[in-house]
This record gives C-alpha cells, structure tokens and sequence, in this order.
C-alpha cells in the first residue's frame, strides 16, 4: 500500500527535488516494472502526472519506453 501512495507523491515531489530527480525518476521505474499489479496500475495512472513535470531529455530516454512496455 506504501507503494502506490509513492507513486501518488512522486510528480508533487519531482519538481522540488533538486539534486535528487534521478534518484525519482529510477524509483518511478523501479515501481513500474513492480511484480504487484495494482503498483503497476498506480504508476500507469500517474505516467501523466510525471511527464508535466519531467525535462525532454529523461521523459523521452527514461520514460517513453517504460511507457511503452507498460501499454
């Protein structure tokens, strides 16, 4: 349960987390590549969420493909 509401947190605290977005960012796909899936289903519901607030370069080389394996 921890889990998903991590997942909730995370676009909030991505854009405050200065020095430490990488370390979000591998969490985020840490948790979509989860072997539960109702996390799985949390951070499908969140992908959204965290591109607003992710940079061009990690959404497309990061993101997009888990994005990708998770559709």
């Amino acid at each position: 349960m921890s889990r998903i509401s991590a997942v909730g947190l995370l676009s909030c605290a991505y854009s405050r987390s200065g020095m430490f977005k990488e370390k979000f960012r591998a969490k985020f796909i840490e948790l979509c590549h989860e072997e539960t899936p109702i996390v799985r289903r949390a951070t499908a519901k969140q992908m959204g969420e965290i591109c607003q607030v992710l940079e061009r370069e990690p959404l497309v080389n990061d993101i997009l493909p888990v994005f990708r394996q998770l559709a």
